[in-house]
């Protein structure tokens, strides 16, 4: 019983480490959320693309604070279910804007013809950070979900404190397994060979 308490508290140890590296992984996801939101606002005028841009950048944001605050506070396993795929699914989307974004920098200035409609070549320096943060976070992303699909249990249920912990010894200090089995006066019930009816033990002869 002593073995398994020990195991149990070294099993909540690893919990409370689990949850404080997915907390770190967080606080570095935000930190990129709000340079990608920075840059998507540079790029907000491109013709087609800026408000997109600028809605996954709130996107981001969004989801970083949610899912923050979801597993410090509410703890519930539905909605940890909720956030492994809203993570998976920006997981895609950042992998798009980081192709989109990146390809989209190596345009070219027209020369001539320069009125040509739902065509705008400016700011390919920051069509490149777009490019950057967007290819960081696809990673973070990816571990966030990663981490949050195996560490499910820990992180839904949240962390015991060491006094919750159940040691298998009751309050006479025996075990379950060694608790002695007997039965009252007149319970009509017997342990061992004995058998106790109406208070007065009687014996096979």
């Amino acid at each position: 019983a002593l073995g398994a308490a020990r195991r149990r508290k070294s099993t909540m140890l690893g919990a409370h480490q689990r949850k404080a590296a997915v907390n770190l992984i967080f606080v570095v996801h935000w930190v990129f959320n709000f340079a990608f939101l920075i840059s998507s606002f540079v790029v907000a005028s491109t013709a087609n693309a800026g408000f997109n841009v600028v809605l996954t950048g709130l996107m981001y944001v969004a989801f970083g604070t949610a899912a923050f605050m979801a597993i410090n506070r509410f703890q519930s396993s539905t909605l940890l279910g909720i956030l492994i795929g809203v993570s998976g699914t920006l997981s895609l989307l950042s992998l798009q804007t980081a192709i989109y974004w990146g390809q989209l920098s190596n345009c070219s200035p027209l020369k001539e013809f320069k009125d040509i409609a739902h065509y705008s070549c400016e700011n390919t320096g920051a069509m490149q950070s777009v490019c950057a943060f967007a290819s960081l976070l696809f990673i973070l992303q990816l571990m966030i979900t990663i981490a949050l699909f195996a560490w499910r249990d820990e992180l839904s249920h949240g962390m015991l404190m060491y006094s919750q912990v159940n040691t298998g010894y009751n309050d006479t200090g025996l075990g379950p397994d060694t608790a002695p089995d007997y039965a009252p006066y007149g319970s009509g019930y017997g342990g061992g060979s004995q058998s106790y009816q109406g208070g007065v033990p009687q014996h096979d002869v």
